[in-house]
C-alpha cells in the first residue's frame, strides 16, 4: 500500500479547502489545495491501483495536525486490506514519529526514507556487565561515513551497494531495519540514501523493492492531472 499527497494549484480566493500546501514540483509551500491518495501497488505488474482519494481539510485546529488527517485516513481505509497487504511505503516528509506510531496501530508496517542526517544507534550486544544498573542498550552512533559493521550486499542488477542492520532511531524510540544505499558518482564520492521499515526482519532488497515501487503512484496522479482534469475543474463547496 502507498500514500502520497499531492498539490492542486488553484487561482481564486473562493473554493473549498484552499490553504497553504508543500508543492513537490516546485519545493515549496504555495496556496492552492491538496489531495490525499491511497493506493496497491502491484510489485508483479509494476503498476499502482488508487484505492481512496480525499481532499485535505484547510485551516486544521491545533488539536489536529494534518499529520493526524493523513493517519486518520489510513486508519480509516486500511484495516480491510491488512489481512493481504502488509506494509504501507510512503515518502520522506513522513518520517515522524506520531505517523509512524499511528500507522502501527493498523497493523501495517512502515517503509521510507529518512533524512541524511537521522540520529541512529547501534544496538549493544555484547555481554552485560554484573552489578547494579539498567543493561547497556545502545553500542555508540552511527557514522554514514564508516559502515563496516552494517551487513553488505551488492545488488549487481543496478551496481548498488546495500548496508542493512537493526538499529534504534532516537526520534521515534523504536528499533527499525535500515537499508543504506550507497552509490559511487563519477566525482569519486559516495552518495547514499537510508530506506528503513519497522518490520525488523524484512529482506534488505525487499525494503529497497517495495520503496521503488512506491513511484508508480506518480503515474495515477499523473494521469489524473493530465487526462482527467483533475486540476481544471471549479469548485466552491
Amino acid at each position: 500500500m502507498i500514500f502520497d499527497p499531492t498539490f492542486i494549484p488553484k487561482s481564486g480566493k473562493k473554493t473549498h479547502g484552499l490553504d497553504k500546501f508543500y508543492n513537490v514540483s516546485h519545493s515549496k509551500v504555495e496556496k492552492g489545495l491538496e489531495a490525499s491518495l491511497l493506493g496497491l501497488a502491484d510489485l508483479n505488474e509494476n503498476t499502482c491501483y488508487a484505492l481512496n482519494v480525499t481532499q485535505t481539510p484547510a485551516n486544521l485546529s491545533e488539536e489536529e495536525s494534518r499529520i493526524d488527517f493523513y493517519v486518520g485516513l489510513i486508519q480509516k481505509y486500511a484495516p480491510p486490506l491488512v489481512p493481504i497487504v502488509k506494509s504501507l511505503v510512503v515518502d520522506g516528509g513522513f518520517g515522524k514519529k506520531k505517523f509512524v506510531n499511528g500507522v502501527a496501530q493498523t497493523g501495517l508496517e512502515v517503509i521510507g526514507k529518512l533524512r541524511h542526517d537521522s540520529r541512529l544507534r547501534y544496538l549493544f550486544n555484547g555481554v552485560q556487565k554484573r552489578g547494579r544498573g539498567r543493561p547497556k542498550q545502545y553500542d555508540g552512533k552511527i557514522d554514514y561515513n564508516d559502515l563496516s559493521r552494517m551487513k553488505k550486499i551488492y545488488l549487481k542488477e543496478e551496481k548498488l551497494w546495500f548496508y542493512s542492520l537493526v538499529v534504534n532511531h532516537v526520534q521515534f524510540e523504536r528499533n527499525i531495519r535500515v537499508v543504506i544505499l550507497k552509490k559511487e558518482k563519477q566525482t569519486g564520492k559516495n552518495s547514499y540514501v537510508i530506506l528503513y521499515s519497522t518490520k525488523l526482519d524484512l529482506n534488505p532488497i525487499k525494503i529497497y523493492q517495495l520503496y521503488k515501487a512506491r513511484f508508480q503512484i506518480e503515474f495515477v496522479i499523473r494521469d489524473a492531472k493530465q487526462h482527467t482534469g483533475f486540476t481544471d475543474f471549479q469548485m466552491r463547496d
